[in-house]
């Protein structure tokens, strides 16, 4: 039977013995996923429009607890991007001081497919380090037939500083077709990269070591990855994390008439055929589940009354090869349109664990994501708070101002900024509640506080909302303002200890 790991439980400690093992499997899984990301964007990306990839987006949100997020690519080069048009392609070396150290030209026909710059050190008729400056252009002849361009130089020794690259059209105004998609320019992983060990200590003190080796499952594309845990085949994809078995082997021994899990092969990342086989013995043992054929599982969804996020529960029925939340997904694709807060720019929606400020804005925020605390341990749901305009004392401080914990309740005290915006929080009694905007309060840009304020403020009693007592885990500053497929420009995450 496989074991399926939802992405909203990654990184999180339940607390309870039985579930160390599963738990630490999962997150040797997600954090190597995480490691590979952070140092090899490029290659998760593979075959795919970064800017807008299911990859880019997920492993980001993904590894956010643990990491920054990897910077969205930028265009190695402007223009060049018309069939037929003739360019002038130079690539320039300067010296620290600004000077010239080397310039190579090409002229070649659109569209220009990549430009590269490098040095080639250690030939042997050079001296003391020296090498050659080489230039490769992919494009065109004016036929139309591609080609790879080549240039060198001879130097007396490597550049001080990366290329940069320009191109211009010989007819000026003819380069009207834009600039090449974006693309990670980081290196291309080794298979030693590509594989790590899982070392699992056990309640006994003794511990389990395995072997985590990338597994390619698809020629175009590298997201969802694949994985061998000890020749059983894992995958990470946008939904979480499973561990595939079949369903009818429960444990290895001699016995077995079919051949165990991970026997299927697969490709590693050479792309070449797996060859190892792990003798039975050396398959990790999963604790035994009970399966029954029909599941339910307990979701939660976020619904709007009044401008005012509730939490409603939904008990979803499926079978364990379908992940419960897409039926979820198609139970309330219907509703979500009459269900945040009708024309309020500044709603928020979405599921465990962040929930997101809604796009559409353009506006310089802050988004506190708190977690709720019970008995000093950090609860699974995720709460927002925005702060629209922040203070260039607060942006200056980012990674040394203190949110303070706060007592969520009924008592909700919201005021409208001088540009539409608001500020709401909410605490157990409308003392409180004050007490927590007045915290927020100061740190929004002054310029944009209501001069009659104490008469602007909104306090708005909702018997429904529950008492919670919550500590601000992360800060994230989107300076024109929180959209799909955005990065923070800052991030900040806090330790609970702190």
């Amino acid at each position: 039977m496989s074991l399926f790991f939802p992405t909203s439980e990654f990184f999180e400690d339940s607390g309870k013995a039985v579930n160390k093992f599963n738990e630490d499997l999962r997150d040797g899984i997600a954090g190597f996923s995480c490691d590979l990301w952070a140092i090899y964007p490029d290659f998760i990306t593979q075959g795919t429009n970064p800017l807008s990839s299911f990859a880019r987006g997920y492993m980001n949100q993904m590894c956010s607890p643990r990491q920054s997020p990897v910077p969205a690519p930028s265009p190695p080069f402007s223009g060049g991007q018309c069939p037929g048009v003739r360019y002038t392609v130079r690539i320039r070396w300067l010296f620290d001081n600004g000077s010239l150290y080397r310039l190579l030209t090409f002229d070649v026909f659109g569209p220009v497919e990549s430009i590269v710059g490098f040095f080639e050190p250690g030939v042997p008729s050079q001296p003391n380090g020296a090498g050659l400056a080489k230039g490769e252009v992919r494009a065109f002849t004016q036929s139309g037939l591609p080609r790879l361009y080549l240039n060198d130089g001879s130097e007396q020794g490597p550049p001080q500083n990366p290329p940069s690259y320009e191109i211009t059209p010989f007819t000026p105004g003819t380069d009207i077709c834009g600039n090449p998609g974006a693309n990670y320019t980081s290196p291309s992983p080794t298979v030693n990269d590509l594989s790590t060990t899982i070392n699992i200590i056990n309640l006994d003190g003794t511990s389990n070591t395995y072997s985590l080796e990338y597994n390619k499952i698809s020629n175009q594309y590298n997201f969802p990855i694949g994985f061998k845990l000890n020749g059983i085949n894992v995958t990470l994809d946008i939904g979480g994390i499973t561990i595939h078995g079949s369903p009818t082997f429960v444990s290895p021994n001699s016995d077995n008439d079919i051949e165990p899990p991970g026997s299927d092969g697969g490709k590693d990342g050479d792309n070449k055929p797996y060859v190892r086989r792990f003798p039975n013995t050396d398959y990790p043992v999963l604790p035994d589940f009970n399966v029954p054929d029909v599941v339910t599982d307990t979701i939660e969804r976020i619904v709007c009354d009044e401008g005012i996020l509730q939490i409603v529960t939904e008990t979803v029925v499926g079978i364990p090869a379908i992940a419960p939340i897409y039926k979820l997904i198609i139970l309330i694709l219907g509703e979500i349109i009459s269900e945040i807060c009708g024309n309020d720019s500044t709603s928020e929606l979405g599921f465990p664990e962040y929930y997101p400020v809604i796009p559409g804005t353009e506006r310089p925020a802050v988004v506190l994501a708190y977690k709720e605390v019970v008995d000093g341990m950090k609860g699974r749901s995720t709460y927002t708070t925005t702060i629209t305009h922040p203070s260039a004392s607060f942006i200056a401080n980012f990674d040394t101002v203190e949110i303070p914990d706060k007592r969520m309740g009924k008592y909700v005290i919201s005021v409208t900024l001088t540009d539409g915006s608001r500020l709401r929080v909410s605490g157990e009694t409308e003392t409180e509640a004050d007490l927590n905007f007045q915290a927020l309060l100061g740190l929004v840009r002054s310029s944009f506080i209501p001069d009659d304020l104490q008469s602007s403020k909104v306090v708005t009693f909702y018997e429904k909302l529950q008492v919670k007592d919550v500590k601000c885990v992360q800060l994230a500053f989107y300076p024109n303002g929180r959209a799909a497929g955005v990065a923070p420009e800052l991030l900040r995450t806090v330790r609970m200890e702190e």
